[in-house]
Parts: structure tokens; sequence; C-alpha cells
């Protein structure tokens, strides 16, 4: 029986494994590197122009990040844990949405920051969209989450190479040719990670992304994909205020049979409660910052009537008390006894603008 290579000329091979034997590969991956004029061009530096710079979770872009203060919110982060370790399989999208201040980027940062330290179920990529920090460009949506993806799969990095070495073009397509290039197809058909190995994307403040029309589509995209690959191993978590595009998007029949939904109500009686805690817990840090700035005659500080005042006026808003204990807790005053008395004597729920400042920035 002549060999199959017979007649065939033999070319001396200066590939990897010149004269190799003797060996085996087990489930190769082999991520190849482009050169342009002749300088090393991978697929994951061409991902990362094409990223939203200091999006990620854990990004110094966004140190300190807002996150909920040891103790609070603990039913809602319990509800959205709940969802995330038993991965119901019709439902795969979590929405969290609520008013503006009532928490929703500290909850996700929080779930996010839990959900990397249990090292039960896997982060596959964040997004905190930020209109103030210009973190809000659609166009770098699938590109950003992308990136991160490549960042810790190697299949899914070999899977990304091999579509721009053939579509150089792929990553200033529009968002959805992205998403079905970058999310749909290695994900739904070629299933480049096992079912069994779930990744998380969670994108944080949706109605921040630049374009109703884009959030949208963001969820249009993302709705469709469960809905057609029911088993493909992504879960999202994403949080919004419940604008009026995004709740009809939200309403629609296929978005509803694959969506959890949790709202975060205002002055709901465990945002109450959290912001006093918060509150106690802030006064007890500037006495101990502070501890000469109260007088030794002043028993308690502050008094237990301007303390509730303060959380009053809150009403379970945390971006509220935050930014009261930021002008309480001032360095450039370094007075926390007059600078409360202050707020104290002006009406909290009205913000001036010189109060502005105070408040954090997501």
């Amino acid at each position: 029986m002549p060999h199959i290579l017979e007649g065939c000329p033999l070319h001396q091979s200066h590939g990897l494994f010149t004269q190799a034997r003797d060996f085996v590969m087990i489930e190769p991956i082999l991520a190849e590197t482009i050169y342009v004029n002749n300088q090393r061009y991978s697929a994951l530096d061409r991902l990362a122009e094409r990223t939203i710079d200091g999006a990620e979770f854990d990004s110094s872009a966004r140190d300190p990040p807002p996150r909920c203060h040891p103790g609070t919110r603990a039913e809602i982060i319990t509800d959205a844990q709940e969802w995330l370790r038993v991965l119901d399989a019709d439902k795969r999208i979590l929405w969290l949405c609520g008013p503006v201040g009532v928490g929703k980027s500290a909850i996700v940062q929080s779930l996010a920051e839990l959900q990397a330290d249990s090292g039960e179920r896997r982060i596959g990529a964040t997004l905190f969209f930020s209109r103030t920090f210009q973190r809000n460009d659609p166009s770098r949506v699938w590109t950003t989450i992308s990136f991160q993806l490549a960042e810790k799969e190697p299949r899914y990095l070999a899977y990304v190479q091999e579509q721009l070495h053939s579509n150089p073009k792929l990553l200033e397509k529009g968002m959805r040719e992205q998403f079905r290039k970058l999310i749909a197809e290695p994900f739904g058909l070629r299933e480049v990670i096992k079912p069994s190995q779930p990744l998380f994307i969670f994108l944080d403040g949706l109605d921040e992304c630049k374009g109703e029309n884009a959030q949208t589509e963001i969820v249009q995209l993302i709705s469709e994909f469960v809905h057609t690959y029911p088993k493909a191993p992504l879960l999202w978590v994403i949080a919004s205020r419940p604008e009026q595009h995004l709740k009809i998007a939200f309403q629609n029949e296929h978005v509803r049979k694959v969506l959890r939904k949790i709202y975060i109500p205002v002055d709901s009686n465990e945002a109450c409660r959290d912001v006093e805690r918060f509150l106690r817990a802030e006064f007890e840090s500037i006495r101990r910052k502070y501890p000469y700035a109260i007088p030794r005659g002043l028993l308690q500080w502050p008094q237990e009537c301007d303390f509730l005042a303060l959380a009053h006026s809150a009403r379970g808003l945390f971006v509220l008390a935050s930014a009261v204990m930021r002008f309480i807790d001032d360095p450039f005053v370094g007075d926390p006894v007059s600078q409360l008395e202050l707020m104290v004597s002006i009406d909290a729920k009205i913000l001036s603008p010189s109060f502005i400042p105070y408040i954090p920035k997501s």
C-alpha cells in the first residue's frame, strides 16, 4: 500500500516543531501573533486599543470605588447572590434597577468583589459606565468585554485571533456585528468554554451609556442571545435606572422570559436602617480622626436629635448620606462640629451649589 506522501517532495520544516518526535499534543491552543510593519501586534493589543479605559470593577481609575458599607444592603445582596449561586436555567439576565442615589453601583461593586473572592463562579467581564468620566462609548462595549474575556480564556483568545486575522476590520463594525462575532458565535455556536463553567458579565449604569438607542440595543442583543442560546455559558447582571425606554426594552415578551428583576426602592425600611448604620459608623470614624476637634464637655456628638434629622433627610438615599458625611468630614475645613451645625441648619434635602462637590462620582 503506497504511503500517503509517496511522490510528494519533502521540504525541510522551519516551524515550531522542527525535527520533533515522540510527543503528543493534547487539546493544543495556538494563538498566532500578527506582525504589522515588523512590530508585534496581538489580538489583545488590538482589543486594548478599543476598550473603555477604567471600566473594570478593580480598575485604579475607579479607586476607591463605591461599595456597600459592611452590613448594609444585606437583603438585596443576598437575593442577588442566590441568583448567582443557583444559576436558574431560564433566568439568564439579572436586572437591578432603582432611582438615582439608591446605591446600585455600590451593590454591583460589592457583588463583583464577593464573586471574585468566592472562587465559586468566575467573573468574565465588568463594565461600569460613567457619563461623568466619559466611560460611555457604545461602540466600545463589546470590545471592552471581549478584551477582558480574552485575558482570562485562552480558547477564546485563540478564537478572536482567528477572527481578526480573517477580518482585520472587525473591531470597526457596528454593535450588532461585533456582538455576533465576539459574543454570539464563540459562546453560542462554537462553545469555546464548557457550559458547566459559566462566566458572569456585569454591566453597571447602563442608563449612562451614550444614547438611548444604544442602551436599548444592548438589552436587545443580550436578550436575543440568551433566548437563542439558552445553554450558553454567559450570565448577565445589568444595573440601571428604570428609564422609560429601558423599562419598555425589559418588558419585551422575549426578555421577560429570561429576566430576573430586583427593584431597589428609595425609602424602604431596609434602606433607611442601612443609612442610619452607615451614618453612625461614619460619625464614629470622624470622632477617631478628630479627637481634639470635639469639645471635652460635649458628652455626646452628634446629638441624637441632630443625627436623626440627618437620617430622616437622607430617606434611604446613600448618595445623599455619603455627600453629607463628606461635607462634615471635609479635610480642608477640619472642623466637623461646625460643619455638622451648618449641615443641620440647612434643609439637607435641597443641595446648594456649594454642596455638589461632596456628592461622590461613580
